[in-house]
């Protein structure tokens, strides 16, 4: 089976670094869980979604590689060229061309990203949430270590996670849309060691281990069961290994767990919001001990908001008119916590 460019790029790094000997995890990268993952990507692309060629052809569209390209990472992911005389000119489409190409690739929940001359203005400000990161001297925990990010979405935090010093990310999300955004700025860095596969998190093999830190953001109050999600993501990680955990809470002493009947802030598939306490209870029950929470934060209305970029409705469209402090059905405005975790032997 053939899979597009961009997702041959991901499955080149893993084989490099399989049989790199400068390699640091070698459990991780080896021929069998590559085999294993390989399948599983195999049964995802047996369906590909409908847009998957649209997709295709929006990134067709943008420049092929040139040694003048570079990639920094800031509060936003800049692709970006320096010409040289010594080469061959660098081709670019126009603003509005650009623009139009990458708009083919909406909605934009992550970012931002300044793609040459054109500013992705997503919906989230996630440097906010970044910064917030780097504020506890959480980002010092990657450097040198081989990561699982789930639910990784575009990859702008993988981008962050490198230039942290992270030896290796692997970034699992299902979303097809958002693996073909990744790929407009991995195409142009295809031996960086960000990967990104179109997995779920049950679908990606259970024999890939190993990893020094987990990443889980936004996830959990998406699953049906988040103590099993925090044991899953127990199981992938090294001996002693970290657990990095942002999630939506109730902000209250109490020791309980919220469980929105049909929707909360318009989202159909918000399972369980633990108050803080009560998520340390389930941290603890999953097998990880020093759990240390570094900040409780409620999403206000200028860190998620609307752009023509993602669509008409954000967060401000999500919560009460007439008490920003409770969502459109009546329960506590989203408020996200982070913490840190280790895994207990």
């Amino acid at each position: 089976m053939s899979f597009p460019p961009s997702l041959e790029l991901s499955l080149n790094n893993w084989r490099h670094l399989q049989t790199s000997q400068a390699s640091t995890n070698h459990s991780i990268y080896n021929a069998n869980n590559y085999h294993a993952l390989k399948i599983a990507i195999e049964k995802r692309w047996q369906k590909p979604h409908g847009d998957a060629k649209r997709w295709q052809k929006c990134l067709d569209d943008l420049p092929n590689n040139h040694p003048t390209i570079q990639l920094q990472t800031d509060n936003a992911i800049t692709l970006s060229h320096c010409p040289s005389t010594n080469q061959n000119q660098l081709i670019i489409p126009s603003p509005e061309q650009l623009k139009q190409t990458l708009l083919g690739l909406s909605p934009w929940r992550k970012g931002p990203f300044q793609i040459f001359h054109t500013h992705i203005d997503s919906e989230w400000q996630s440097h906010w949430k970044w910064q917030r990161l780097q504020k506890h001297g959480i980002n010092k925990l990657l450097e040198n270590a081989n990561i699982l990010d789930i639910g990784c979405g575009n990859g702008y935090y993988g981008w962050h996670m490198l230039k942290a010093g992270a030896s290796s990310i692997i970034g699992i999300d299902g979303s097809m849309l958002l693996h073909f955004q990744f790929s407009v700025c991995k195409q142009y860095q295809p031996h960086s060691p960000l990967m990104l596969f179109p997995l779920r998190f049950d679908l990606f093999p259970t024999a890939i281990t190993g990893f020094d830190v987990v990443f889980s953001m936004g996830v959990l109050s998406h699953t049906k069961d988040p103590i099993q999600h925090l044991k899953d993501s127990r199981q992938r990680l090294t001996e002693n290994g970290t657990l990095i955990l942002e999630t939506l809470i109730i902000d209250t002493q109490e020791k309980t767990a919220l469980h929105p009947k049909d929707r909360y802030a318009k989202m159909n598939n918000v399972f369980s919001l633990p108050s803080p306490s009560m998520l340390i209870n389930w941290i603890e029950q999953a097998g990880f001990k020093n759990a240390q929470i570094y900040d409780i934060n409620r999403t206000s209305i200028e860190e998620q908001r609307p752009t023509e970029w993602m669509g008409n409705q954000s967060l401000e469209h999500f919560l009460d008119p007439q008490d920003s402090s409770k969502t459109i059905e009546g329960y506590p405005a989203p408020t996200r916590l982070l913490l840190t975790a280790k895994k207990a032997i």
